[in-house]
């Protein structure tokens, strides 16, 4: 199978990354926190809900993501060397943003800096 060459979000997932611009440069800067914070915890669940009722929409080219391929060797190391590296770091910056987004919703003045 081909790896993908475009990384999506999920609507709920895009919608907390932009809610957190104001603690962030970038959008890309979220999704890393947001990735950091998923192989961290080892989140591994992208909720049912969210996955079954939303379509992921493209938000970056794989290289503005990770363009010193850091990431990449990240999945490499940490899941023995999958053959499909970015649908893995999709699905973690995915996973990520629904994790923080879900610990928000129990608790609007929740620290997110807390959690690395």
């Amino acid at each position: 199978m081909a790896d993908i060459v475009n990384i999506g979000l999920y609507p709920t997932a895009h919608t907390t990354a932009s809610n957190l611009l104001d603690r962030f440069d970038t959008l890309i800067d979220v999704a890393k926190y947001a990735f950091a914070f998923a192989v961290k915890n080892k989140v591994q669940i992208i909720p049912v809900d969210i996955s079954s009722t939303e379509s992921k929409k493209t938000v970056w080219n794989v290289g503005s993501v990770d363009p010193d391929g850091y990431m990449v060797s990240l999945i490499g190391i940490i899941f023995n060397n999958t053959h499909e590296p970015y649908k893995q770091i999709e699905f973690l910056i995915n996973a990520g943003l629904l994790r923080i987004h879900e610990m928000i919703e129990s608790d609007p003045k929740f620290d997110i800096f807390s959690l690395l």
